[in-house]
């Protein structure tokens, strides 16, 4: 019988690298620290720097959890070496989303733009409310861009991400609404791109019996997420 804590994450001690469930557990505590009050901005030099904090947690003879803080060249050598990992993985994308999907709080991530130009010591809702549409813009990260490593293999680079914004819901934000149009346009692009590849394939008559099938539910559902508008009263 397998033992049941082999299929538990180990502590990020004992890892080389974190996991994108290590990242949304380090917003999840810099969330609580901030009283969990929404909206709330994090970069991801302070979620790396929790990641480090967490990584001085490790197990003691008898099982429990304790602490044990780094010298300051292993501090300064783990948060170099997160930096790396979380910049040329989709281990920060992974975190956040995952965050956003337990916490169920709308995560947006933001450019340098936003901290550098936006975002300063003041609230952080007053910050995006006075936002405007072309600001929001240039707050959204690109995509990724594609680099190549010293040995010429090309990679994809997520380095133009450089934190989130924690939103609570029915927030009117230009950033979220901005977000939300992105992320509908991609999945527009996707769903037209394998509309051509199934053209493309001419797939057998029992095979797009299915794949009608499986494609109906994911216009309900689309239907379904949003907004239904007010009836005006009569």
């Amino acid at each position: 019988m397998t033992d049941q804590k082999n299929w538990e994450r180990s502590l990020l001690c004992y890892r080389e690298r974190p996991f994108g469930s290590d990242v949304a557990d380090a917003i999840g505590n810099l969330m609580r620290r901030n009283g969990d009050e929404l909206p709330f901005a994090i970069t991801k030099e302070q979620i790396i720097d929790e990641l480090v904090e967490m990584a001085s947690i490790e197990d003691d003879d008898d099982g429990n959890t304790r602490v044990r803080p780094h010298t300051v060249a292993a501090a300064k050598a783990l948060q170099k070496s997160y930096a790396v990992h979380i910049t040329e993985s989709a281990t920060f994308s992974l975190g956040y989303k995952r965050y956003e999907r337990d916490s169920k709080h709308p995560v947006v991530p933001v450019s340098a733009f936003f901290f550098r130009h936006i975002y300063g010591d003041g609230s952080v809702r007053d910050v995006l409310d006075a936002m405007t549409e072309t600001e929001a813009k240039q707050s959204l990260p690109r995509r990724y861009e594609k680099a190549r490593d010293d040995n010429g293999e090309e990679r994809i680079v997520y380095n133009d991400i450089a934190g989130i914004v924690i939103f609570p819901v029915n927030s009117r934000s230009h950033l979220i609404a901005m977000w939300l149009r992105r992320m509908a346009s991609t999945t527009q692009g996707l769903v037209e791109g394998t509309v051509g590849r199934i053209e493309r394939a001419r797939p057998q008559t029992n095979a797009i019996a299915e794949l009608k099938e499986m494609v109906r539910p994911l216009r309900t559902e689309m239907h379904r997420a949003l907004p239904k508008p007010k009836r005006e009263e009569e």
